[in-house]
């Protein structure tokens, strides 16, 4: 089971989800028990999936600003990647955005990018390159500019599936109102989780509930939560000026 294990782990890194599940079902399944399942509704806050009311007339216009792609490039790319192999309710993963990128979403999405640079202001995580190194090494010479400073990292648990659809929505038409149409389809409905108690031939089936968040694996997931998590930097930069965020 060990090295089913280890071979699974490998397939995963490599991005090869489809084999990486045929391996592991080699592998003995734990039995599903009670607690897990409590564990994994943790993780999915209840919420209210609450939404704004969005107005049929302003409805339209969003989905009319919906991506415009070269329909045969776009079917083209996605036949040549693996087929609900992503983690999130889209089923996409990285590749998949790859497929909007060559039949013409990239361009679409840079039309507005002056428009987005206050995006880029405060994190470093979406269309920000090399973001990482660039807020590593951005804090280190501040604090050898400053050594009486103190640097403060903060970590918000299970982030991605805490995010109130509200908000993400209300960010996505503000900001990205071309991707609202896609969002709609992905998250404008709460989603059921299935998990079988008793393992494998376990006979009863439990759901969990999904109606805030998105889910970590999604290849939007980073957007749907800075973009929202924007408007809070802000509120906390103007009332301390003097952090550096």
């Amino acid at each position: 089971e060990e090295r089913v294990l280890r071979d699974a782990v490998q397939l995963v890194k490599a991005g090869q989800l489809g084999k990486a599940a045929k391996r592991l079902e080699l592998a003995t399944l734990k039995t599903g028990t009670e607690e897990t399942l409590q564990k994994l509704e943790r993780l999915h806050p209840a919420g209210t999936g609450r939404r704004r009311e969005v107005e049929e007339d302003r409805r339209q216009e969003l989905q009319a600003q919906a991506l415009e792609l070269d329909e045969g490039v776009f079917n083209g790319a996605m036949r040549h990647l693996p087929q609900a192999s992503g983690l999130s309710s889209s089923q996409w993963r990285w590749e998949h955005l790859w497929a909007i990128h060559v039949s013409g979403g990239r361009d679409a999405l840079l039309e507005q990018d002056d428009e987005r640079d206050g995006l880029r202001a405060i994190q470093v995580r979406v269309a920000v390159k090399g973001g990482a190194d660039l807020c590593v090494h951005t804090v280190q010479a501040a604090l050898d500019q400053h050594p009486e400073w103190l640097c403060v990292k903060v970590d918000a648990k299970n982030a991605f599936g805490a995010v109130h659809r509200e908000a993400m929505f209300e960010a996505v038409e503000r900001d990205f109102p071309e991707l609202w149409a896609w969002t709609d389809l992905c998250h404008g409905v709460e989603a059921n989780l299935g998990f079988r108690l008793g393992g494998v031939d376990g006979s009863v089936v439990r759901f969990v509930k999904s109606k805030e968040g998105t889910q970590q694996g999604d290849p939007f997931g980073p957007l749907y939560l800075a973009a929202p998590l924007q408007a809070v930097l802000e509120r906390v930069q103007e009332r301390h000026p003097a952090v550096v965020i």
